[in-house]
């Protein structure tokens, strides 16, 4: 099975475009959702596995040495960026891992790898960023301007603690990787369910910070 993100079924000018946009879009919500000590490490580190385990299920030794890759990558780098930070990733590390894995999954898609197992992982990051950045865009601000919306960076002002803010994102990740993993094999009806359940994780996690704001007002 060719794993690259150039072969496969021949691309539309719409379908490079769409492509294109999804590795830049990605990449950039990748490099915004670093903030914190170890979210961005561990998150690469879940991602890598589940790579490898989608590798593993549908025989792709390119797909399975790029998951090992990322995952390993992360572990030696998150001692030193968790729980304490003595290095940090930067713009350049965030970028980087933000394109290696977007391209990979575009590369297992056209690989045939169906969309919902190469996307699952990455759920939580794009569903953050995506209306963080839809909010701003319908109040006029700027999507590039320092802030401190996102839901992560709300659990851990809340929490006071980089720790469970990353514990969260951690979990849900994991759960929505899981599941992704599960839909490989799926018929359609239990495939559909299980893409439900990942939008649903995703929204409980969204609207995690309301909960424990309220939870908070009452105690």
């Amino acid at each position: 099975m060719a794993f690259s993100w150039w072969t496969g079924t021949p691309l539309t000018i719409p379908g490079t475009v769409v492509m294109l946009v999804f590795i830049v879009g990605y990449t950039n919500a990748f490099n915004f959702m670093d903030g914190i000590n170890g979210i961005s490490a561990s998150t690469t580190a879940v991602i890598g596995v589940a790579y490898v385990a989608v590798a593993q299920l549908r025989g792709v030794p390119d797909l399975r040495v790029v998951g090992a890759v990322l995952a390993v990558t992360a572990l030696c780098f998150l001692p030193f960026n968790f729980p304490t930070a003595r290095i940090f990733l930067g713009d350049s590390g965030s970028y980087s891992f933000g394109a290696v894995i977007a391209c990979t999954a575009v590369a297992g898609w056209r690989a045939g790898i169906p969309l919902d197992a190469m996307l699952s992982p990455l759920a939580i990051y794009l569903g953050d960023t995506g209306t963080v950045v839809a909010k701003r865009l319908i109040k006029g601000e700027s999507v590039t301007a320092p802030h401190r919306s996102h839901a992560y960076q709300r659990v851990a002002r809340l929490r006071s603690s980089h720790a469970q803010s990353v514990a969260v994102v951690l979990i849900c990740t994991v759960t929505t990787a899981g599941m992704g993993l599960a839909a490989l094999d799926a018929g359609v009806g239990a495939r559909i369910a299980l893409d439900c359940a990942i939008a649903a994780v995703v929204a409980l996690y969204l609207q995690l910070p309301k909960f424990l704001a309220g939870a908070r007002h009452l105690g």
